[in-house]
């Protein structure tokens, strides 16, 4: 029974990957940590980092394989599918760092980041239990004023606000809310 264990225990293993970032904040360009154990020591080749479609990538965006630097001709950044291509031969255990990538403008939960490369059983995605929560920044100060007063339904509202984290160029929407009987 122990032999047949240790027989299986080969084809049971799977290629594991888990992300971590250093600033979780909305808007931030920070930088993303993969770590990657691969199920066995086949040499992979175009392994690919799937990222979040919230998340932004970029020309400016680096690579680091062990703390070596890639260089441009080692990995290609595609925004069509949000994704970074490595063509550099890996094996056993890797930790990529990922500099200037930009977090999504919003506070949102994600468990969007995967991987794939030459060897089938290499596809697959951070566990459920290892999303990644962006933070929004704090409200740095907010000044208002009414025209009139609250109980008039003609009065204007006049906010001054400095955000911590900035609105990214766009088709955004700011709401304000105050109660129904002030």
């Amino acid at each position: 029974m122990v032999l047949l264990l240790l027989c299986l225990t080969p084809a049971l293993s799977q290629t594991t990957l888990s992300v971590s970032l250093s600033n979780t904040n909305i808007n931030a360009n920070t930088t993303y940590f993969y770590t990657i154990v691969f199920s066995n020591s086949s040499s992979r080749i175009n392994l690919t980092l799937f990222f979040p479609p919230q998340v932004i990538l970029s020309n400016a965006t680096t690579v680091s394989a062990n703390t070596t630097a890639l260089n441009t001709s080692q990995y290609t950044v595609s925004s069509a599918n949000n994704s970074i291509l490595i063509n550099k031969a890996m094996s056993g255990s890797i930790a990529l760092t990922i500099n200037y990538v930009k977090n999504p403008p919003s506070a949102i939960q994600t468990t969007s980041f995967s991987i794939s490369s030459n060897i089938s059983i290499d596809s697959v995605s951070i566990s459920a239990g290892s999303y990644i929560q962006y933070s929004s920044g704090s409200l740095q100060s907010c000044t208002y004023s009414f025209t009139g007063t609250t109980e008039q339904s003609n009065s204007i509202l006049n906010m001054a606000a400095v955000l911590g984290n900035p609105i990214p160029i766009g088709s955004n929407t700011v709401a304000i809310y105050y109660p129904k009987q002030w």
